[in-house]
């Protein structure tokens, strides 16, 4: 009759292999929260650019658009403000494509938006657009 031997784990092996499950474990819950960081900061940047250009669009229905600034609160926690300016062209430029032909500059109003949902600069968008328009003062 042959004696066989049943060999378990030793008690550094178990060790051990719980040491490598508890490193494997913790990269992976970091991993995820970083994942699910990125995710909420994309959504939150996403939602910035669809406010902005809500606002741009509302400001194109406009038919008076004035030079001015803006400011408010969306309903999603984000603040946002708008300038519209008096554009003109550089000297050099006014000879392109839009002057034009009785030589006199076109009136165009540059637009800015900026949509911020923190402290940090990094936590924010900006929007620009040149539009044509009368410009109006607020």
């Amino acid at each position: 009759m042959l004696a066989t031997h049943s060999r378990g784990f030793t008690l550094i092996e178990t060790a051990v292999a719980l040491a490598i499950l508890a490193l494997t474990l913790t990269v992976v819950y970091q991993s995820f929260g970083w994942t699910l960081r990125r995710s909420t900061e994309q959504q939150r940047r996403d939602i910035a650019w669809l406010k902005a250009l809500s606002l741009l669009d509302e400001m194109r229905r406009d038919p008076l658009l004035r030079i001015g600034h803006r400011d408010g609160r969306s309903s999603q926690g984000m603040s946002w403000e708008t300038f519209v300016e008096s554009y003109s062209f550089p000297p050099t430029a006014t000879t392109g494509v839009f002057a034009p032909i009785d030589g006199s500059t076109p009136n165009l109003l540059q637009i800015r938006i900026t949509v911020r949902w923190g402290e940090s600069p990094a936590r924010g968008i900006e929007l620009r657009s040149i539009e044509f328009g009368a410009p109006q003062w607020r």
